[in-house]
């Protein structure tokens, strides 16, 4: 997690040479585990930066995504599995698992909220709708509503808030 936004920053300020993505392309060569989503995604981000074909590393991240894809935990990592599947190249095995289980999230506001948690919030909302829309699954009036709940989040300063009972906009 924190290499790959290191990587993504050391790029943005010119700092990421050829000895920062060596260095950084053979720690992709890791050997270890794929525990979770996160990891997963941040090798695939990792390797994808510094140019690298990690096939080990791909077989591993794909291992974990064939089990992960179909349990989707949350939204968040239904998305994230969404996207790292994009960055391999490789269709979602299991994305109407991930619509259904993202519409049981849907709460009358038409925002989204994981299973857990009772109120819609913005992140889970977000990342909902990503994996809806890239499914080709939110209708028309969804897309409406949702985005009268996302308009619903947005304060005088342009920024949106976490969930409608945060008062500011939120920069995390």
């Amino acid at each position: 997690y924190y290499t790959a936004f290191g990587l993504r920053a050391a790029r943005l300020i010119g700092l990421a040479d050829e000895r920062w993505s060596s260095l950084a392309a053979e720690w992709t060569s890791w050997s270890g585990t794929v525990d979770d989503i996160v990891q997963c995604n941040c090798l695939v981000v990792i390797a994808r930066m510094c140019g690298v074909q990690a096939p080990r590393l791909v077989e591993a991240v794909k291992a974990h995504l064939a089990v992960s894809s179909r349990q989707h935990h949350d939204i968040y990592s239904s998305f994230l599995t969404m996207v790292t599947f994009g960055l391999l190249g490789i269709d979602h095995p299991a994305i109407s698992t991930a619509v259904e289980a993202i519409r049981a999230c849907r709460r009358s506001d038409a925002g989204y909220a994981d299973q857990s948690l009772a109120d819609s919030g913005l992140n889970t909302t977000a990342a909902a709708v990503a994996v809806l829309v890239a499914a080709g699954a939110m209708a028309e009036e969804e897309r409406q509503r949702t985005g009268d709940f996302l308009a619903a989040l947005q304060r005088p300063d342009g920024g949106l808030a976490s969930h409608a009972l945060v008062t500011e906009a939120d920069l995390l």
